[in-house]
């Protein structure tokens, strides 16, 4: 169970919002898979936005993953892709309550 959240947006480069689908299925689905203390990501986009929804046990879990070397070169071949543009925003998040059907209910 996960009561903390963290929510990163991102703008897209105008054409390559796809790209942001192959880099989250490439790189980041195992990158958060592997990360101690992580219990779930939903990877999100419109054409020009990108999110990433992770859970966590806790926010001091988050904060550790993020100094990890392997978190950092994930985040690099990301942002060297050429695909992430203009505004970020990471906002932490406490969660209230939550609902899921079932643990596939994002990708069957």
């Amino acid at each position: 169970m996960s009561n903390f959240v963290r929510l990163w947006t991102t703008d897209l480069v105008a054409g390559r919002a796809a790209q942001f689908d192959e880099l989250s299925v490439t790189h980041s689905v195992a990158l958060f898979q592997s990360l101690p203390g992580c219990v779930g990501a939903v990877f999100a986009r419109s054409e020009t936005t990108g999110y990433v929804l992770t859970a966590w046990h806790d926010g001091a879990a988050a904060d550790a993953a993020a100094q990890l070397p392997v978190y950092r070169e994930a985040v690099g071949a990301i942002m060297a892709s050429g695909v992430i543009t203009g505004r970020q925003s990471l906002q932490p998040l406490t969660v209230s309550a939550s609902f899921m059907a079932s643990p596939s209910v994002f990708c069957g």
